[in-house]
């Protein structure tokens, strides 16, 4: 028989349970609504990094610059070459300027080709001579071997580009270039200056043209890392930081082009060429963003041209300059 003691605890159990089961049941009713109701109080939107996302940038003048692009092989199958580039966000245009290295200049009050000049006095007598001969300013240079160009162009992705019939090397018509047929191309040995100003503008600028879009903008780091180790050039870190975003912006935008334009003026008795005065004017305007990037187009998209280009192989008296606008048809 149980005892009074007994009863006494069944008794206190009983009553107990039933006691917690509410507290719990209470707590889980009105404790959620209050802990949802408090994280809608403390919620804070997440902020995106404006100094990672590219995509907040705003084109802006001071972040354009002018690069002087040497291709030097160090042998003789190739021809060094010569080329401006400047990028221009505000005016969403990649802007380049073939040199030929017949050019005429001075530098340290001697008159020789563009050349000439390099070859004696390396890459700051030619960066002084270009500045003197086009008057404009250059920000920084890169200077390319074998290795380096052919990487640059690896990560372009290549280019469809239309071959002239008259080439050694090359099947004629639209084929895609590989970053060895490209840098065999710019320096072929058969092309006088006046040829190959023509197919280092258009093939450089069609490169670039159908490089654009997310995918070279996203390995951006991963670009200039593996480059600058095999490149030579006084761009640093510091710069990559500061111009990552614009760069980035303007590859992965499809509003932006890349036109070239070819140096006019006139050859000398000595097959010097000398840049008129006119193109300096609008080279000047050009870089600054006063010509819109429109103006003056007188290029076409060469993909679909059935015969070959148009290439004067002989030494002409008188160069003409147009804004050419580069073939953008995808590499595949």
């Amino acid at each position: 028989m149980a005892t009074t003691k007994q009863k006494k605890k069944k008794k206190k159990k009983g009553i107990a349970i039933p006691f917690l089961a509410t507290i719990l049941i209470s707590l889980i009713v009105i404790g959620a609504p209050a802990f949802y109701l408090y994280n809608q109080i403390t919620y804070e939107e997440p902020t995106v990094d404006d100094t990672e996302y590219y995509g907040n940038y705003v084109p802006k003048s001071e972040d354009s610059y002018t690069i002087l692009f040497i291709l030097d092989l160090d042998d003789t199958d190739g021809q060094d070459t010569f080329m401006l580039l400047r990028t221009m966000p505000i005016v969403n245009t990649f802007a380049c300027v073939p040199i030929a290295n017949s050019t005429l200049s001075t530098y340290e009050n001697t008159s020789d080709t563009i050349g000439n000049i390099y070859l004696k006095n390396g890459v700051s007598g030619v960066r002084s001579a270009v500045e003197s001969t086009f008057e404009i300013e250059i920000d920084k240079y890169i200077k390319l071997n074998e290795q380096s160009f052919q990487k640059i162009c690896d990560i372009l992705g290549g280019a469809n580009y239309y071959i002239p019939s008259d080439v050694r090397g090359f099947n004629k018509g639209q084929m895609y270039l590989s970053s060895k047929q490209i840098q065999t191309l710019i320096t072929h040995y058969e092309f006088n200056d006046d040829d190959r100003c023509y197919v280092v503008g258009s093939l450089i600028t069609s490169m670039i043209s159908q490089a654009m879009g997310d995918r070279v903008a996203e390995n951006l780091d991963n670009s200039f890392n593996n480059l600058i180790n095999i490149m030579d050039t006084d761009v640093t870190t510091i710069d990559y930081k500061n111009g990552k975003k614009a760069i980035q912006y303007m590859f992965s935008s499809n509003e932006y082009l890349a036109q070239y334009k070819i140096p006019e003026g006139s050859y000398n008795a000595d097959s010097q060429f000398i840049v008129s005065d006119d193109f300096k004017l609008e080279l000047a305007e050009w870089f600054s963003g006063i010509l819109d990037s429109t103006e003056n187009v007188t290029g076409t998209d060469i993909t679909d041209q059935t015969e070959s280009v148009p290439v004067d192989t002989t030494t002409s008296d008188v160069q003409t300059s147009d804004t050419q606008v580069a073939d953008t048809t995808t590499a595949e």
